[in-house]
């Protein structure tokens, strides 16, 4: 649990207050996409890098990906 609460104030998401307890940060909005984009990012790779071990090639990814995203349109 407190690894947790380390990685949300390392990303700057909650901040502490001795004696009272933890807090969700205000984040203008460039920080927040910064923030969900690096989050993508670090998903992305190893969902790729899974795929990739599983045999799928490139062209299959592509395929994938790009189903995926007209189903959440």
């Amino acid at each position: 649990m407190q690894r947790a609460y380390e990685a949300l104030l390392n990303e700057g998401v909650i901040y502490a207050r001795r004696g009272k307890g933890y807090f969700v940060a205000n984040l203008p909005d460039k920080d927040r996409t910064a923030l969900a984009s690096q989050r993508f990012h670090a998903q992305l790779e190893k969902l790729l890098a899974s795929a990739r071990q599983d045999g799928l090639s490139e062209a299959e990814i592509k395929q994938l990906f790009g189903k995926a995203m007209k189903a959440g349109e």
